[in-house]
């Protein structure tokens, strides 16, 4: 970069246009090393104008473009801040509507729950009632169980009494059947063995009949 063009892009630089924008504007102005051909005070002072042209008319589209910048920076906030409303909006509404539906189940799980104490209070009360009339047939299967028990007892009572009874029969009846063979052995003596004989079935008849 020549030092023409190295004070164009300072001035352009110095005026505040983008640094680009003044390298590019700087690189369309001619020069040579020599620098003969602007060697004239008129050169220099058309080269001048020319400069504080370009200067002034890149001065104006910047300030164009950060007008539209800013125009632009301001219909985005408003857009943002219009989007940020809505969306709060439609949030305080769906908030709005899950309460309500919150307030509904907690009101419908209440009623169900109010039920459910219900139906199982219900059913203790009915389990309680079958358990105490399953008590009371406990208890008056128990007072069988003692009465059967009572009627066993009297009867092993009543048989062990028979038992004795039978032994004393026998024990009767062993005398009886001593006594009619001693009587018979007094029959034979006496009667004869025929009358003995009729005697002995007769009464051996009347004994076992």
């Amino acid at each position: 970069m020549s030092t023409m063009t190295a004070e164009v892009y300072r001035a352009f630089r110095a005026a505040g246009v983008d640094e680009d924008i003044a390298a590019a504007a700087a690189s369309v102005i001619p020069y040579k090393d020599d620098l003969d051909d602007l060697a004239t005070e008129q050169d220099m002072v058309e080269l001048r104008a020319e400069v504080q042209t370009e200067v002034a008319a890149v001065k104006v589209e910047v300030a164009e473009l950060r007008s539209e910048m800013k125009q632009e920076i301001a219909e985005l906030r408003s857009e943002i801040k219009q989007e940020i409303a809505e969306l709060r909006s439609e949030m305080k509404q769906e908030i709005a509507e899950l309460r309500g539906d919150m307030a509904v189940l907690r009101s419908e799980m209440k009623q169900e729950i109010a039920e459910l104490r219900a139906e199982m209070k219900q059913e203790i009360a009915e389990l309680n009632q079958k358990v105490a009339k399953l008590q009371q047939e406990v208890t008056g299967l128990k007072r069988e169980v003692a009465e059967v028990k009572q009627e066993m007892a009297e009867v092993k009572q009543e048989m062990a009494e028979v038992k004795v009874e039978m032994a004393k029969m026998k024990q009767e009846m062993a005398e009886m059947k001593a006594n009619i063979k001693s009587e018979l052995k007094v029959l034979k003596v006496v009667f004869g063995p025929i009358l003995i004989s009729l005697l002995s079935a007769i009464l051996i008849k009347l004994v076992f009949s």
